[in-house]
């Protein structure tokens, strides 16, 4: 059972789920990055993860600009990259909860150098919890490869994407990264309208058409579009949210 995050925090309605249940994995699908240091997502995840008996699969997005630097009032810059090292200084600091070792992760964008006794949380059965990212386009995509335990792929998603651009994006980054040899999951959402009877059904098919739209609207999903040759597509879908 994934979590996302839009008018709530996943973290609390996880640890909600991890108390009332005893074998599902449960995840955020996804938790914003760039909203939070990799400090306070480590300290949200860990206790997740321990409540839930190490079931915990942490997945993390970047968002986009807008709701980083104008909603949550946090940096934005470079955001592979940055993702890239907000990993690596999640595991640092993974690290140093369940192993004790001294933390000492210095980086471009972050720097996590004190972690007293006193604020450690101790480890947890199982070791920490696997990362997975979201991405799209293709820097994000060598990132996942490069640094994550897995994949989120956007529901805006067609087969031959998958195939030709994801895919092989991915594998790139995996093998010129530092985790070539570690587990890889890859796991691909599906908008599905359902229904009781014909109406219902058609009401859920309006509302996935409005979420394709929104989708299409959004720049950081016009590589899809512009794979099948729809980039117009994205510049009316964008004109309307205006």
């Amino acid at each position: 059972m994934f979590v996302a995050e839009a008018a709530h925090d996943p973290y609390i309605a996880l640890a909600f789920a991890g108390q009332t249940t005893s074998q599902i994995r449960i995840g955020s699908s996804v938790a914003i990055a760039f909203a939070r240091t990799p400090m306070s997502t480590a300290y949200s995840a860990w206790d997740v993860h321990r409540l839930s008996g190490g079931r915990l699969i942490l997945g993390l997005g970047t968002q986009i600009k807008p709701h980083i630097t104008r909603r949550f009032d946090m940096p934005w810059s470079s955001p592979a990259p940055r993702m890239s090292e907000y990993v690596e200084a999640l595991r640092a600091i993974f690290d140093s909860f369940q192993n004790g070792s001294k933390l000492d992760f210095q980086g471009d964008f972050y720097n996590h150098t004190l972690l007293p006794p006193l604020f450690n949380p101790g480890p947890v059965d199982g070791g920490p919890p696997p990362i997975w990212l979201a991405a799209v386009g293709p820097r994000m995509l060598a990132a996942a490869g490069s640094v994550a335990d897995g994949l989120i792929c956007h529901p805006l998603l067609s087969r031959s994407y998958l195939d030709e651009v994801i895919v092989p994006t991915v594998a790139a980054g995996r093998a010129a990264g530092a985790h070539a040899d570690e587990p890889f999951t890859t796991a691909v959402l599906c908008m599905v309208a359902t229904g009781r009877d014909e109406e219902q059904v058609a009401a859920a098919i309006a509302g996935t058409k409005r979420q394709i739209g929104f989708y299409a609207s959004t720049p950081a999903y016009l590589p899809v579009l512009e794979h099948h040759g729809w980039g117009d597509l994205h510049t009316e879908a964008h004109a309307f949210t205006k």
